[in-house]
């Protein structure tokens, strides 16, 4: 995501200053550099990071593709974007010059070339208001959808991307504003998602190497794609995994029906990567203040890392948190630790969603 107004910065900064984050607040414990903070339910414990880049590596290059317009028009577009002074762990803040001296860029076309993208969409006129839909006038701008598929005869896993917030496109603010405007017949991207996720499913179901009950079907998205990720699982069970980085307080649940979200909730895993002190870190560990994650239908987990320096929009940057992974994930390699330990942390007996490996 670009940038936040610096008057939206400092108004989140007073709110969180001002409410004090009384004594009642969870607050997680301190880490390392290179270890994160694990939540569930009210429970945090204090990992180590570089076993565990391999569970999200992936997803936080899948989300980061999501930006490049390049990918768009599938007739031209290349397998993937990569630029040479994207991924530099020499660089801890945006504007620093880059050295990618551990080449970590090799890394990263190396991990995409796994996936393959089958399907980019991004103009508003694909996603008209579909009939019956009461009010609803032209979509609003600004909804980008890339579908990718991982290698194999039977591929085992297919990820949704939605592309998070331009902070320069103001119809982006309407859908990131979506709990103050939801009134207004604005057709934004939350209710896009809701109208157009069925469809994107049903891309992955086509796809020759997809096979029911083998192919696991991921949503992922970072900023404003991560809350319309968590939005796609609520509104269609086929999705059985979300990896929302530094996500959107914003998830749209409130506009579904609370049966779909029930019964597709079941069985449902969602993740939440962030940095600590990202800008839209504040008004999430608000939020959970008042309705906690659950750690059952859904399972959610947050998982907090402490790599970047800057300023909180700097630190909500996905490429320099990518970068940090494939970092992790270099020294897993030249270690030899495990690439599938999972995340620790005890889940309800009755919980059917387990601990993904890779």
């Amino acid at each position: 995501m670009s940038g936040f107004p610096a008057r939206a910065l400092r108004a989140l900064c007073f709110l969180v200053a001002a409410l004090g984050l009384g004594a009642c607040a969870q607050l997680p414990p301190a880490q390392g550099r290179d270890e994160l903070v694990l939540g569930i339910g009210g429970r945090h414990s204090v990992e180590p990071a570089p076993p565990h880049a391999e569970l999200f590596l992936d997803y936080a290059l899948l989300a980061d593709q999501s930006y490049a317009d390049s990918l768009y028009d599938m007739r031209v577009a290349p397998p993937f974007d990569v630029g040479p002074d994207t991924y530099c762990a020499a660089r801890r803040r945006p504007g620093d010059p880059c050295r990618d001296v551990e080449g970590l860029t090799d890394h990263a076309i190396a991990r995409l070339k796994r996936w393959r993208r089958i399907y980019a969409e991004k103009e508003a006129e694909s996603f008209p208001c579909p009939p019956g839909r009461a009010g609803c006038q032209a979509p609003l701008p600004g909804l980008g959808v890339q579908v990718w598929v991982k290698a194999g005869r039977v591929c085992p896993e297919a990820a949704i991307v939605f592309r998070g917030t331009d902070g320069q496109t103001a119809d982006d603010w309407f859908s990131n504003l979506r709990w103050l405007l939801r009134l207004l017949p604005l057709y934004d991207q939350y209710d896009q998602v809701q109208d157009y996720t069925p469809a994107f499913v049903r891309v992955i179901e086509r796809e020759r190497c997809f096979v029911r009950g083998r192919t696991r079907i991921v949503a992922i998205g970072h900023s404003l794609g991560g809350g319309l990720a968590q939005q796609a699982a609520f509104r269609d069970g086929r999705v059985r995994r979300v990896s929302a980085i530094d996500p959107s307080f914003v998830t749209g649940i409130e506009d579904l029906d609370p049966r779909l979200v029930a019964a597709n909730s079941q069985g449902l895993g969602i993740d939440r990567l962030y940095e600590r002190g990202e800008i839209l870190s504040y008004p999430r560990f608000l939020l959970q203040q008042l309705d906690p994650p659950r750690e059952c239908d859904p399972l959610v987990r947050t998982i907090r890392l402490d790599t970047l320096r800057g300023n909180p929009i700097e630190q909500h940057s996905l490429s320099s948190m990518a970068t940090s992974l494939l970092a992790w994930s270099k020294e897993r390699r030249a270690k030899g630790l495990r690439a599938d330990l999972p995340l620790p942390g005890p889940t309800p007996a009755t919980c059917r969603v387990r601990v993904a490996r890779r």
